[in-house]
């Protein structure tokens, strides 16, 4: 399914175009009140220094959105992380 909107945020020192990258986390952040207030973050149950965090509003997040006049607010995350590169022989 086509997401709605995208949102690319890059922590530390995270280049995607030079650096082979997997997804660590996966989830829904949740804020309430026309996005006023975060209730939920996924940022928060990943230890790592670099990531790219990628936000995406799905449909069923705009339709949540929409049927709730805007009192809940979801949004799909994605945070990929660098591949640490196996040394050794």
């Amino acid at each position: 399914m086509l997401s709605c909107t995208v949102n690319r945020e890059v922590h530390g020192d995270f280049d995607s175009s030079k650096q082979k990258s997997k997804t660590v986390a996966e989830g829904k952040d949740l804020y309430l009140f026309w996005n006023q207030l975060q209730v939920h973050n996924i940022e928060n149950e990943v230890d790592v220094e670099n990531y790219e965090k990628i936000v995406r509003r799905r449909f069923f997040d705009a339709a949540i959105y929409v049927g709730s006049l805007g009192i809940f607010s979801f949004y799909s995350v994605e945070i990929k992380a660098p591949v640490k590169e196996k040394s050794g022989r």
